[in-house]
């Protein structure tokens, strides 16, 4: 579970999370049951959880921070239209309630259905209000410029790229998707420097070693090309970018032993990446079926992606127990 949703459990047990209005104090049963439910979740007994989460609801139907709490461990099992029901339902109770409409929707892009997110990005900005704290908003912004640049709307994508930057000049990820469009966009130079400025904030982050990379090969600077591309296929071996990218590179300083290998691997590492994909929509169609998350998982160990391998086994393990 989510650091921010386990500081806020504390506050739902004694009924002092934000709400329309003053919340009841939860029933000892009620607490009782939430305190299993924590306990479940930071096992990753993720279907254990959602039924101690629903028999809390029953008993304290009106707190929204439950129902909140219910959308975060659907969406974890990619349960997105129930998911998007119990995100509603907090803000119902509470229309102003923190991050709800910016989980529907991180939801609704994960689906593809842009419009939608960009809608709840900007309800979530809304409910900010004027006095929102400035780390807050800028995550909403760099949200709203990400869906601007899916939707090809790329003059928007980077206002909302500098009001989340303006907002926090430590966003990695907002520098890091403001490098991505002016790469897009053919400035180079510019994407460089902000692929940089990501890399400097988070220098562990594979996707800005790898943009860095990239663009180093694109503008000429083979040599200073290869140490990051190389630190991007250490942190993620299964990056098939950065496995071409550094193939094409090595081969043009003439290091054509290095290169080659790299970019023979780069055709078996898309397709299973897109297996991947095809795997994640499944699981997400058919999100209760535990042959959907296995298959998921024994994709994802193949990439060496071993902690979304774990997760998913983890989910069909505990959807074939419910079953018998």
């Amino acid at each position: 579970m989510h650091i921010a949703l386990q500081a806020c459990l504390a506050l739902v047990l004694l009924g002092a999370c934000r709400q329309a209005e003053a919340p009841a104090m939860l029933s000892p049963e009620a607490r009782e049951l939430l305190w299993a439910f924590q306990e479940a979740s930071e096992h990753e007994q993720f279907v254990r959880a959602l039924a101690l989460l629903d028999s809390t609801i029953v008993l304290a139907p009106a707190n929204p921070r439950l129902h909140f709490l219910r959308g975060d461990m659907l969406s974890t099992l990619y349960r997105f239209k129930e998911a998007e029901a119990a995100f509603t339902r907090a803000l119902a109770l509470d229309p102003r309630y923190p991050t709800a409409a910016y989980r529907l929707g991180n939801n609704a892009f994960f689906l593809g259905q842009n419009r939608a997110a960009l809608s709840y990005y900007f309800q979530e900005q809304k409910a900010l209000g004027a006095h929102a704290d400035s780390v807050s908003s800028s995550a909403v912004w760099a949200q709203i410029g990400r869906v601007y640049a899916r939707l090809g709307v790329s003059d928007s994508a980077r206002i909302a790229y500098e009001r989340a930057i303006g907002n926090d000049s430590a966003n990695d990820q907002a520098w890091g998707w403001m490098s991505e469009l002016a790469e897009e966009e053919g400035r180079f130079e510019e994407a460089l420097a902000a692929a940089e400025r990501a890399s400097a904030l988070d220098p562990d982050h594979p996707d800005y070693q790898y943009r860095m990379g990239a663009l180093h090969y694109r503008m000429g600077n083979l040599e200073a090309a290869v140490a990051p591309l190389r630190a991007a296929i250490a942190a993620q071996p299964w990056h098939t970018g950065a496995h071409y990218n550094l193939g094409r590179t090595l081969i043009a300083l003439g290091r054509t032993a290095e290169g080659a290998p790299l970019l023979d691997a780069t055709d078996s590492l898309q397709a299973l990446a897109s297996d991947i994909v095809l795997a994640r929509y499944a699981a997400q169609h058919t999100p209760e079926g535990q042959d959907e998350w296995i298959v998921l998982a024994l994709l994802y160990e193949q990439a060496g992606q071993l902690d979304e391998a774990r997760q998913a086994f983890r989910i069909a393990r505990q959807l074939m127990s419910t079953s018998q």
